[in-house]
């Protein structure tokens, strides 16, 4: 009892990152506005102290995020093996899946990504390649089935578990390194970094509600013939559930309930969809990460060219199967994206701050999302245990 109080009382790790995002701004105005950027003590901190200590921070993220994405799309992509038993079912929740993600890569692109050698494009940190190398390692172990892959596979999830506890360990830190990007980034850019930030909330929540309301609601209507307002309703409770926890994993046992009981879906495709797309569905974490990083390059004044963007593009469809659905856990992610085409790391600082709202937005879009590809999947399929069709509206 003395333990779960404790726990209750207990400051939670997205309210310890807003008070370092907001200890951090403050200062850093302080600083920019009563010395400036330029003065030697303001030059001395962030060179020796808050630089220093948020990169640390970020390093220990670029350590762990190749394991960590590697093994999450290996077991991503495997968890599909169902695809096999379930026939129509599967290809069709897979068919839906890259539709609602509007996968578009060039044949150029295609060729740079497909690795001659992995353990060279690992060390190389050329993160597409490794991407590329796990989902084909993924798709095979799906289609071979044996005592030898299934330890492999085993093995595979052992890596995963041991990433994301040393991920939530380094994540303990990001209310330090917070304070430190901003305190860097305030100090340098004064108030005028208050209202990018504001916009690219804005762009973000944009973004997020046409996906949610135009897109969702034309494939529910032209694939599955729904009334996108029935849906809605029907809905509404996983999508408070999953913005009330900001968890794809917390709201799944509500959102197979809702499957059942409010949309009528067969069990087995309810069951399949929505466990696969609890991992691998997450359409409001990919359009997250690419926003987040286009904003950051504009902010800095970074310009992308069309190949970077498709990367951006690309790899944050890929992140949106291999991100965990947990609080924070598109973080990795996006830090990573970032190196990659070019863009200050650091820039992290300005999104953690108001990430757990954002996060709540995006999961109930993922949460929503996962519910609109099993009423889509569902036409045509009857469920054997209750044996009724999917009447749509």
């Amino acid at each position: 009892m003395a333990e779960a109080t404790a726990a209750r009382g207990k400051l939670q790790l997205h309210w310890k990152m807003l008070i370092g995002f907001l200890a951090g701004l403050a200062l850093g105005l302080v600083a920019h506005y009563i010395a400036g950027a330029d003065a030697p003590w303001v030059q001395w901190l962030t060179t020796y102290v808050t630089q220093p200590a948020g990169t640390l921070f970020l390093r220990l993220i670029f350590m762990l995020v190749i394991p960590l994405l590697f093994s999450a799309l290996v077991i991503g992509v495997a968890e599909m093996g169902d695809i096999r038993s379930l026939g129509r079912v599967g290809w069709k929740t897979l068919g839906y899946t890259i539709l609602a993600s509007s996968i578009a890569v060039g044949l150029d692109m295609l060729l740079a990504i497909v690795p001659d050698n992995v353990v060279k494009a690992a060390a190389e940190n050329t993160i597409l390649a490794v991407m590329f190398f796990a989902l084909m390692l993924g798709i095979g172990l799906v289609l071979t089935r044996s005592a030898a892959t299934e330890t492999l596979l085993r093995g595979i999830h052992g890596l995963f578990e041991v990433s994301m506890t040393l991920i939530g360990l380094v994540i303990r830190l990001a209310p330090y390194a917070v304070f430190c990007f901003m305190f860097n980034l305030a100090a340098l850019f004064g108030w005028d970094l208050l209202g990018s930030l504001g916009k690219y909330v804005g762009v973000v929540v944009l973004a997020l509600a046409i996906h949610l309301l135009v897109v969702y609601s034309v494939m529910l209507k032209a694939l599955a013939g729904w009334s996108p307002a029935r849906f809605f309703r029907s809905v509404q409770e996983a999508m408070v559930m999953a913005f009330s926890t900001a968890s794809s994993n917390a709201t799944l046992p509500v959102a197979l309930r809702v499957a059942d009981q409010k949309l009528g879906l067969p069990k087995k495709v309810s069951r399949f969809v929505l466990t696969v797309g609890a991992t691998a569905n997450q359409n409001g974490t990919a359009l997250f990460e690419g926003v987040t990083v286009l904003f950051l390059a504009q902010f800095f004044g970074i310009e992308l060219t069309l190949g970077q963007q498709a990367t951006v593009m690309f790899v944050s469809i890929l992140g949106g199967i291999g991100t965990a659905g947990v609080p924070a856990g598109s973080l990795p992610v996006v830090a990573l994206i970032c190196a990659m085409v070019g863009v200050p790391p650091e820039g992290l600082g300005l999104i953690l701050g108001v990430d757990r709202f954002l996060d709540m937005c995006r999961t109930t879009l993922n949460v929503t999302g996962d519910l609109m590809l099993a009423t889509v999947v569902s036409k045509g399929e009857v469920d054997s245990e209750s044996v009724q069709a999917v009447q749509p509206a």
